[in-house]
């Protein structure tokens, strides 16, 4: 699958592996971390990048609104449906490479561990310009509201058991 690219302005932050005590730099976007509606993607095997618009995104809404409605979150304060919600939402973007999410930390390039034991932004600040495809959802678009309904029910049982 080809998916459209994006070039982007990022900046560079630096993670300590929690396992191997490594460091290593990963870029950020947008830079210092936080741009309403706009997301970095990461995914949970291969450290690789997505962009998505959540404003522009009709899919980001949609599983938002089916993730807050589903009964396994009963009684979980909203900071934890959101939580459940990044790691949910990436699911549902076209990918032939693993699953993605918001707010996953970057894998190691020593060890591979994804357990971060610190992060701050590189000082003095550096940027790179990165190009990173455009998150796509045609799959989960095709699929009947039952499908979707169903999906998110997996998912919320297989990353909140």
């Amino acid at each position: 699958m080809k998916l459209e690219k994006i070039n982007l302005k990022a900046q560079l932050f630096e993670y300590e592996c929690a396992f191997c005590h490594a460091k290593h730099k990963e870029p950020m976007y947008p830079p210092g971390g936080f741009s309403y509606g706009e997301f970095m993607l990461r995914s949970n095997s291969n450290n690789r990048l997505m962009y998505l618009n959540a404003m522009e995104d009709p899919t980001f809404l949609e599983v938002s609104n089916l993730v807050k409605k589903n009964p396994r979150l009963n009684g979980l304060k909203e900071s934890e449906k959101s939580e459940v919600f990044q790691r949910v939402v990436g699911r549902a973007y076209d990918s032939d490479e693993g699953e993605y999410g918001i707010g996953v930390s970057p894998m190691c390039s020593v060890c591979g561990s994804t357990d971060v034991e610190s992060y701050q932004e590189v000082i003095p600040p550096e940027f790179i310009n990165i190009s990173v495809p455009v998150a796509t959802s045609e799959k989960w678009q095709k699929l009947a509201d039952v499908e979707k309904k169903k999906l998110i029910d997996e998912w919320i049982n297989a990353v909140n058991g």
